[in-house]
């Protein structure tokens, strides 16, 4: 074991925090809907902020962003352009008011106030429905995969029974206090890891000789520059690199222009208690958020320092917590590793709650027309229990990061389509993500070669269904809000 009991006692003190929070909250929580899934819509924009970043921060996505510095050197920052980085004033200036002027609960029922209550919204809803609960199960399994991975590196146990307990913490706190735990849960870790931000990116910066450093890596490290095949690419980028940087850079594009409904961002405008403030959370999102990229360069600079020797042998996912559990000293590391571990909970907490409001708002509740708000919260608590079931399953099956990595850049470029392009009709979006979720089981076979070019067909299907439903079957109101807006 290399953690010092020390450290030990600060991660079981978070954890045993955080399961405390749920059960307190659970009352405040379980009044009805809005209360399980906006916070009752009395949450202070900054708070709301602050959860806005925490849900964009997981270890898992963290140790990927590490290990892709870490193969590819400074080019490694096109495919964070993936994400639309620069989204947060696009947020405050646009995005915010819009969702928050729609007066819906969920991304999904925005799609009825786009397209109309009639056949077209209705089959857009259900089949975006789909889509969303598997890309969610899945990245819930993405990041199963990686804090296992994190914590073989500290405590000898196996990857089942880590995840394990992990999952059913953060499961049960989530399902009990609904939105209200997510917010409280990334109100700790957004200072926690803030600190770890500021810590590591000081010891880094005064420990790490960068003349030396220059001469370790060599001067292509430091290239912006896009190119389309890599000198000695690594075999996680066996793709034409060229297109994969076109991919990222056009997801990145379309998710800066996208007008419409979302996940746990949507979500988090729609719990603002005004206008004003929901543009103010697109600020403080950003703000709060740029501490990552400082972390991430001080532990793959870190990586580059002591692990020289190694590249090639060590498993490039594993070196944020190498680095952490070898540099960082008694004390600090547990701090930073309860930061660390909060990130991975505070990631997953923030699906498994937009999950569920889609489960419970988009399918339960239609169904269930004579439900009261208490049903409608436990049948929550089972939504949010069921997803973080099926994400454990998926985690269990899966070893390497990119093995999820790779699918889940296929299959989130197509669904924001209806989002960005207003010509694209109800007919269009249900027609196409059809037919990207009829292709899906075949598409795996081809995903090590092929997936720029597949992301990038897998969207004609959505200017095919467009055609068979004129864009002026878009419905009244929601030109009128456009208008508006």
């Amino acid at each position: 074991m290399n953690l010092s009991l020390v450290d030990t006692a600060i991660v079981a003190v978070y954890l045993i925090t955080m399961l405390a929070v749920g059960i307190y909250l659970e009352r405040r929580a379980g009044k009805n809907m809005e209360s399980y899934f906006l916070g009752g819509r009395s949450i202070p924009w900054w708070l709301l902020g602050m959860s806005g970043s925490g849900s964009y921060f997981d270890i898992t996505g963290t140790m990927w962003m590490v290990s892709v510095f870490y193969l590819l050197g400074m080019r490694g920052m096109w495919e964070h352009c993936f994400w639309c980085f620069p989204v947060a004033g696009v947020m405050m200036a646009f995005k915010a008011k819009w969702a928050f002027r729609s007066g819906v609960l969920t991304g999904l029922e925005w799609l009825i106030f786009r397209y109309g209550p009639g056949r077209a919204g209705q089959s857009a809803r259900l089949i975006t429905l789909v889509v969303a609960i598997l890309s969610m199960v899945f990245t819930i399994g993405y990041a199963g995969v990686g804090v296992a991975k994190f914590v073989e590196e500290f405590v000898p146990v196996q990857k089942s029974i880590s995840i394990a307990i992990l999952f059913g913490i953060t499961g049960i706190y989530t399902a009990l206090g609904g939105f209200f735990s997510v917010v409280i849960s990334d109100l700790y870790q957004t200072t926690l890891i803030t600190f770890a931000a500021i810590y590591i990116s000081l010891v880094a910066f005064v420990e790490i000789d960068p003349i030396g450093f220059r001469e370790t890596v060599g001067n292509d490290w430091f290239s912006l520059t896009p190119v389309m095949h890599l000198a000695h690419p690594p075999k996680e980028y066996p793709d034409p690199f060229g297109l994969l940087v076109i991919m990222w850079v056009s997801k990145g594009v379309f998710g800066l222009i996208g007008a419409g409904g979302g996940g746990g961002d949507f979500q988090r405008f729609r719990a603002a208690r005004n206008e004003g403030e929901a543009s103010k959370i697109g600020m403080a999102w950003g703000m709060f958020l740029s501490v990552r990229w400082s972390l991430v360069m001080a532990f793959t600079v870190f990586g580059l320092s002591i692990l020289p020797q190694e590249v090639g042998a060590l498993d490039s996912e594993r070196v944020l917590p190498v680095v952490l559990n070898r540099v960082i000293p008694i004390g600090i590391k547990g701090i930073i590793l309860a930061g660390l571990l909060s990130a991975f909970m505070n990631s997953v907490d923030s699906l498994l709650n937009v999950s569920a409001s889609f489960l419970v708002n988009d399918f339960v509740k239609p169904l269930w027309k004579n439900a009261t708000g208490r049903g409608l919260v436990w049948a929550g608590y089972i939504s949010t229990l069921s997803v973080m079931a099926l994400g454990i399953l998926v985690s269990f099956q899966t070893e390497r990061i990119a093995a999820i990595w790779n699918p889940i850049n296929f299959a989130l470029e197509p669904p924001c389509w209806p989002q960005a392009c207003w010509q694209l009709t109800g007919g269009g979006s249900e027609g196409g993500l059809c037919a990207f979720q009829r292709c899906a089981p075949c598409r795996q076979p081809f995903m090590s070669r092929c997936s720029p070019t597949c992301a990038s067909c897998s969207t004609f299907p959505f200017w095919l269904g467009s055609t068979w439903q004129p864009v002026s079957q878009l419905h009244s109101s929601s030109r009128l809000h456009l208008q508006k807006s």
